[in-house]
């Protein structure tokens, strides 16, 4: 199978990286009132460099971004990295205004390969993502690690939260697990906002998905999640 059929057959939708960013910055600003001065862009991706350029496309489009990264993009900030975000936010008429971009990643290889990707200057092909590659390695070989470890916090972290996953199969493949840290994430940023959010003030956007890296310098974003919530009425965006 080649990369463009793996893509449409696991990411119906995905679209370049660019174009992506692009267009829900189009429907944010004209549609929904969010701009660069009035809202404060969060963005959580991946540790992995190759995740670099989809911030730099978000922070052309919305200035200086709070960040949310960890491995895999997994939601590890908590609590008072939330507080902290939202009392960073401008606050405009009397509303604050965020938008959340949660991506996690993977690598898929010319032949349809899941977890390959070429990095510049190393001379055979790698993974990605690194940290879902070695989780998976050890559901496949049964470890039980279990509980946080003080000297690898981030990964300990995903495990713990990819084994309260409903719904997750007995032996996934890399691309559920990469859908369901996805899932995991949006459920993430949801419980956050459920404990502090005031709706009656305070406007959102939510655009999560898979960054997906391809061949050469091929990047795609599949939308995985993604709508706003202004004065407390959801309204899905579509690509």
């Amino acid at each position: 199978m080649t990369f463009r059929a793996t893509v449409d057959q696991h990411f119906p939708g995905a679209i370049s990286q660019q174009a992506f960013v692009r267009r829900a910055a189009a429907t944010l600003i004209q549609d929904h009132g969010f701009t660069p001065t009035n809202s404060l862009a969060c963005v959580g991706v991946c540790r992995d460099e190759l995740c670099r350029s989809l911030t730099v496309e978000i922070e052309t489009m919305w200035r200086e971004p709070f960040d949310f990264s960890s491995l895999a993009g997994l939601l590890t900030l908590g609590r008072t990295g939330f507080a902290a975000a939202r009392a960073h936010a401008p606050v405009v008429n009397g509303r604050a205004r965020y938008l959340f971009f949660l991506f996690t990643h993977i690598g898929i290889g010319s032949e349809g390969e899941q977890g390959v990707v070429e990095r510049p200057g190393l001379p055979e092909p790698d993974s990605a993502c690194d940290a879902l590659v070695a989780l998976l390695e050890e559901l496949q070989q049964r470890k039980q690690r279990v509980g946080r470890e003080r000297r690898d916090p981030e990964q300990s972290l995903l495990r713990m939260r990819l084994r309260q996953m409903r719904g997750l199969s007995d032996a996934p493949d890399l691309i559920e697990l990469t859908k369901a840290v996805h899932h995991a994430t949006v459920a993430d940023l949801h419980s956050l906002m459920a404990e502090a959010f005031d709706r009656e003030n305070e406007d959102f956007a939510v655009v999560a998905g898979v960054q997906i890296h391809g061949p050469g310098v091929i990047s795609l974003l599949w939308p995985g999640a993604t709508y706003v919530v202004v004065e407390g009425r959801r309204s899905e965006i579509w690509f």
